[in-house]
């Protein structure tokens, strides 16, 4: 069977990449179709296959711009021809890849990880927002069979995918014992987090002589002393971080979760807002508390860190690389099959 692999785009490495990568090696002799190719920016096996991407490659080299030409992609899309001559096409899709012009007698199994249709807030942007959203949902009906990342994404866009849920790299992030660590302090992502609140939280821990640091991009005009700036750390940095903590507080609803599990994987308890999408991940989870807008103060006052790290790493252990592939594989053979 000849195999076509599709991507939205290969500008920058993302988790969705990650991802990508991890099934483009179930299937060795793939050739790969992306919107947007920039060489060499995503290094790795992905750049050793057969690259096909359409006339936006030459006027996209980074994010911002693909953004601002995102109007363009469905004529793009349209564009990149994946020949006849391939059996099956496998996307991993964000919202565009999923659009690109195939044969009809060509099967398609898409995953679709999210769909953030690149969230661009220029003028163009939001001019645009709703044809693309139009063209996008239509172009997926293409799929033979759809995979979803969560049941909260087949829920907010009205579709059936059978969910499968994505992996990281727990092993990158252990139990890490440590007798000198005393837990003191909270480690607080700046995803998801605006300037209002981030102000108003800082003022309440400077008050209750709370030690904390900021991780990720943080919102715009916020000021922090730099030694409490952690910004976006390596695995290998981020772990023992997390493990020293006295726990992680997130306020994002992102596709997937990886800073909050990656927390529960070092066996650290976690603060996270509350939302239908995080609800699916961490309800009734050892060492899980969810906050409001309202409540978060008198949350963080009642955290409960009394929880063994062994039962709050458990929550953590069902989101490995192995096991995502072995589902994706079996999903993909008996579509097959069939």
């Amino acid at each position: 069977m000849k195999i076509a692999l599709t991507i939205d785009h290969l500008i920058a490495r993302e988790h969705s990449t990650a991802i990508f990568e991890e099934i483009m090696g179930l299937y060795k002799d793939a050739e790969i179709w992306t919107i947007v190719h920039n060489e060499g920016a995503v290094l790795g096996p992905i750049e050793m296959r057969k690259i096909h991407s359409s006339f936006l490659s030459h006027k996209v080299k980074d994010k911002k711009k693909f953004k601002k030409l995102s109007f363009l992609v469905p004529s793009a899309a349209n564009k990149l021809f994946i020949p006849c001559s391939f059996d099956l096409i496998i996307n991993i899709s964000t919202g565009l890849s999923h659009g690109i012009k195939k044969c009809k007698e060509t099967k398609q199994i898409t995953y679709l990880y999210d769909f953030n249709l690149l969230k661009d807030e220029t003028i163009t942007g939001k001019i645009f927002k709703g044809y693309l959203k139009k063209w996008s949902l239509n172009k997926i009906k293409q799929s033979d069979l759809l995979l979803t990342s969560s049941k909260f994404l087949n829920q907010s866009l009205g579709l059936n995918g059978k969910v499968v849920y994505p992996f990281f790299k727990l092993e990158d992030f252990p139990l890490i014992p440590s007798t000198h660590w005393k837990h003191d302090f909270f480690v607080i992502n700046g995803e998801g987090l605006t300037l209002k609140a981030a102000n108003e939280l800082i003022s309440y821990l400077k008050k209750d002589n709370q030690k904390y640091c900021f991780i990720g991009d943080l919102p715009k005009g916020l000021e922090i002393p730099m030694d409490l700036n952690m910004g976006n750390k390596c695995n290998g940095e981020l772990a023992p971080l997390l493990a020293s903590s006295k726990g992680l507080i997130h306020f994002a609803q992102s596709s997937f979760p990886q800073n909050p599990l990656k927390n529960l994987s070092v066996g650290r308890p976690l603060l996270i807002k509350d939302s239908p999408l995080n609800r699916e991940f961490f309800e009734n989870r050892p060492g899980v508390t969810f906050f409001s807008n309202d409540d978060l103060f008198s949350k963080m006052e009642s955290f409960n860190t009394s929880i063994t790290p062994e039962k709050i790493r458990a929550t953590a252990m069902k989101y490995q690389s192995l096991g995502f592939k072995g589902q994706f594989k079996r999903q993909v053979e008996q579509f097959i099959k069939e």
